[in-house]
């Protein structure tokens, strides 16, 4: 009997295992996406939310004054003088006391200086090591003519004014900018009324025994 024996064509064999390095390459190209895929939906994640808290906590309007309280009005001190007879505050004014800093009605105003009835503000320009600034002395009569504003005449977080505006809006003489109250903590009051009552506090880590004995002897 004649057998025949085919002999594997080298080609042939070349071309199976090219395209089982195929097969395997594409499968672990599969693999890959869906990892790169999760992590692309995590970081678009975290993005969002970031977002979200930016818009709400520091760019989106929030009215935040629904929980102010006017706070009353300060009492009278008396003091005793060397003779033995009291005497309030009230009876010597900031406006007797500082009587050569007003006026008695008129107004008089330069570029550098305002000075009325109540009001007294000289500004003095100042340079200084490649530095300049300015010094504004500050007298009034009463309490009363010391005011602060909010932005929007709105106590809240997210609303923004500049300085020029603000002081426009109130008539200001004289205005400087304010503390940026809605991103730092503390109590804020403003023209008698108190609108948060949060005192700031400072968490302190202990290394050591001595450490935490030393902070809290400073608390």
């Amino acid at each position: 009997m004649n057998r025949r024996y085919d002999r594997p064509n080298r080609n042939n064999v070349k071309n199976n295992s090219f395209g089982k390095d195929n097969n395997v390459s594409k499968q672990r190209e599969k693999r890959r996406l869906p990892i790169l895929l999760v992590i692309a939906i995590d970081v678009l994640i975290a993005a969002l939310a970031l977002l979200i808290f930016s818009l709400y906590y520091f760019i989106l309007p929030r009215d935040l004054s629904q929980d102010s309280q006017v706070l009353p009005e300060a009492s009278q001190t008396e003091d005793t003088n060397t003779e033995g007879s009291s005497t309030t505050d009230t009876e010597v004014s900031w406006s007797t006391k500082f009587a050569d800093k007003f006026t008695k009605g008129e107004v008089e105003k330069t570029e550098n200086s305002y000075k009325s009835a109540n009001v007294n503000i000289s500004i003095e320009k100042v340079q200084e090591d490649d530095v300049t600034y300015y010094v504004a002395d500050i007298y009034i009569a009463d309490i009363k003519y010391f005011k602060t504003a909010f932005a929007k005449d709105t106590y809240g977080k997210g609303y923004h004014e500049g300085t020029d505006t603000i002081a426009e809006n109130n008539d200001a003489i004289i205005a400087i900018n304010g503390d940026y109250y809605a991103n730092n903590a503390g109590i804020v009051i403003r023209n008698g009324v108190l609108y948060r009552d949060e005192i700031y506090k400072i968490r302190w880590s202990c290394t050591t025994t001595a450490a935490c004995r030393r902070i809290q002897q400073m608390r």
